[in-house]
């Protein structure tokens, strides 16, 4: 049966509730559904501009991968990774507009470790863990092998074969 927006939304509002995080502070708490064509780089949703945005086909999923990959997303904020793209923004926005040189190199200089840590590969499996705590190992092991069945290629990249391996590792314990 195909979910509503106020379904996922209330899907997504229990899992919040569920693991709350003083890292979401700035972080819009709703959820966006999408054309799937403007998801598919991402595999079917994201944090995108103070969103959690999904594509209509999650409407489709059932529920159990809908959650997984929800609860991902909210690892992404949950774990201060929106914080960080902000920050890096507003740091940004402070080298290219400083009038001066000194201003423009401490922003620079700031935002260089910021820079690091969002870009860091370790941070979706900062997400991924987040999820394992919400909905467990395999139903997120589902949800992930779902949303790459889905992405544009069908075909997961080493990243994601990675991600993949690392939940079959965490499900044998």
């Amino acid at each position: 049966m195909r979910a509503t927006p106020a379904q996922l939304q209330a899907e997504y509002d229990e899992l919040q509730r569920r693991r709350p995080s003083r890292l979401a502070l700035l972080a819009s708490k709703r959820v966006a559904v999408l054309p799937d064509w403007a998801l598919r780089l991402y595999g079917g949703a994201a944090v995108l501009y103070r969103w959690t945005c999904v594509g209509r086909s999650m409407l489709d999923a059932p529920a159990e991968i809908r959650r997984a990959l929800l609860a991902h997303e909210w690892g992404h904020i949950a774990r201060g990774h929106y914080l960080a793209a902000l920050a890096a923004l507003i740091l940004l926005l402070a080298y290219i507009t400083s009038p001066s040189r000194g201003g423009a190199l401490i922003a620079l200089l700031l935002l260089a470790p910021v820079m690091l840590w969002l870009l860091h590969p370790r941070r979706e499996d900062e997400a991924d863990d987040v999820a394992v705590e919400l909905v467990g190992v395999d139903q997120y092991h589902a949800a992930l092998t779902w949303a790459v069945q889905r992405s544009a290629k069908g075909k997961p990249g080493k990243a994601v074969l990675a991600r993949l391996d690392r939940l079959k590792g965490m499900s044998a314990r």
